[in-house]
């Protein structure tokens, strides 16, 4: 392993390029399903959460506990989007694992 030293920084390990590891697509897709999920379930409950829980508040015929219920079923959605990304991101890394057991045979041959 090779460390690099620029000045004022601290030693970093130097990022090989061709790392045979690095470029396995299972090793980029499962990382970026997690963030997309994520971030695109975040968006869905702040997105459909405030417009429908205020239109129960101003309209007052909803009690307290009909709009927690209301909040919990969004939540409930926004959850259930994040394991279905989640889970195609695992089918497809899934599928691209035999890529990752040649990439690491030849790391292994290789050192």
């Amino acid at each position: 392993m090779s460390y690099m030293e620029a000045p004022g920084t601290a030693a970093l390990p130097a990022r090989n390029a061709l790392d045979p590891v690095e470029r396995v697509p299972e090793n980029a897709i499962w990382p970026a399903a997690i963030r997309f999920g994520l971030a695109t379930s975040l968006a869905m409950f702040l997105v459909l959460c405030p417009p429908i829980l205020l239109d129960q508040w101003i309209s007052g015929q909803a009690s307290a506990f009909f709009m927690l219920g209301t909040m919990l079923v969004l939540l409930g959605f926004s959850v259930g989007w994040f394991g279905t990304i989640l889970g195609i991101g695992l089918v497809i890394s899934i599928f691209s694992a035999s890529t990752d057991g040649v990439a690491r045979s030849e790391t292994n041959a290789l050192g």
